[in-house]
């Protein structure tokens, strides 16, 4: 066991109040259900919560954090960043939390009522709500619906039809809703795939192997 672990353990008192945010951090990333994630997503959810834990003092403890601050923090801190990269900021710090929440440290999860960042995408092309109803409809019935994820990732999430047809599903994480997408120039990202999203593609999800069918190209 690491001093973290032993720290964690025997001295978080009431709420939560010995448990600094170093601390807490480590027995997130070392958790059982963590360390199945991909090498990509530990990665990146390593990354910024460093980034997190560097910007406070070191006695900062995991039930020190406001709505406000989180706030602050994810309009504030990170507005020099990306819209993608602000949302999966969020999406990172929300999962801490409730992982800090779940072990009793804290009482609220503070990120919860931080309004989700919103990613804005710029489309050559826009259908309209009854033209993405038809092609989705109309791909339920060709090939067992085989092409419904490939066209709900496309259509939701605004990922590149090259980089769908490079996803698995081993790269999804349902319970924080991403997906990890193998990009441009090798560099992997995570995208954050909306509730109506989530409803199209459950349907059709497997546990492994690739997201879209090996005559994708052809049927689409």
């Amino acid at each position: 066991h690491t001093v973290a672990h032993f720290y964690c353990k025997n001295f978080k008192g009431e709420e939560g109040d010995y448990v600094l945010l170093s601390a807490g951090i480590e027995g997130y990333t070392t958790s059982p259900k963590f360390v199945r994630r991909s090498d990509v997503h530990q990665q990146q959810f390593k990354r910024r919560l460093a980034r997190f834990e560097k910007a406070f003092d070191t006695d900062v403890t995991v039930n020190s954090f406001s709505t406000d601050d989180m706030e602050a923090w994810i309009y504030d801190e990170m507005k020099e960043v990306s819209d993608t990269e602000r949302r999966n900021e969020y999406a990172c710090l929300h999962a801490f939390f409730n992982f800090c929440l779940k072990k009793d440290w804290i009482q609220k999860n503070p990120v919860s009522n931080v309004d989700k960042p919103e990613v804005s995408t710029k489309e050559p092309v826009a259908l309209s709500v009854e033209e993405v109803e038809l092609l989705m409809e109309k791909a339920q019935l060709v090939d067992t619906g085989s092409m419904v994820p490939f066209f709900a990732l496309a259509i939701f999430c605004a990922i590149r039809p090259a980089e769908i047809l490079r996803t698995n599903w081993d790269d999804f994480n349902w319970e924080d809703g991403i997906v990890v997408i193998d990009g441009k120039g090798a560099r992997r990202r995570s995208v954050d795939i909306p509730d109506t999203c989530v409803k199209w593609i459950e349907p059709y999800a497997l546990e492994d192997g690739p997201v879209a069918p090996a005559n994708a190209k052809k049927l689409f």
